[in-house]
């Protein structure tokens, strides 16, 4: 499924949306719930508070680990896709493709490994964090 950011924040098509800034909350995280910032970024969070996330910047992506939902921080809304945390859907694991200008290449593996790619005309860096 490909949406714009803000179009994420809208309910429907399988998307239950939680309005974090207006106090929204599920009951607990679960693997593969999408955090929206605004209209301008987007990552994924585990069950466990890990964020992984696309970075403007040579970094390519990046995990942090402490996500909350009692301190969500700047985080708009959060995203659960029917059958989120279930074997059905688990957490996104393999290379995913993303654009934003340029073509980004990210490999999410088990126990917070990561890795991305750019492309910028040419794939141009590689980064491996696992």
């Amino acid at each position: 499924m490909q949406l714009d950011i803000s179009a994420w924040r809208t309910p429907g098509g399988g998307r239950q949306v939680f309005d974090l800034k207006a106090g929204q909350r599920p009951s607990a995280l679960v693997d593969g719930d999408i955090l929206i910032k605004a209209d301008h970024h987007i990552g994924y969070v585990s069950a466990t508070g890990t964020i992984i996330e696309a970075q403007d910047s040579h970094l390519g992506v990046r995990s942090t680990l402490g996500f909350t939902l009692a301190a969500p921080g700047t985080w708009t809304h959060l995203v659960r896709l029917a059958g989120a945390g279930s074997a059905e859907l688990a957490w996104p694991m393999g290379w995913w493709r993303a654009w934003d200008g340029n073509t980004w290449y990210y490999y999410l593996g088990p126990n917070g490994g990561r890795r991305a790619r750019v492309e910028r005309r040419r794939l141009a860096r590689h980064r491996d964090d696992s």
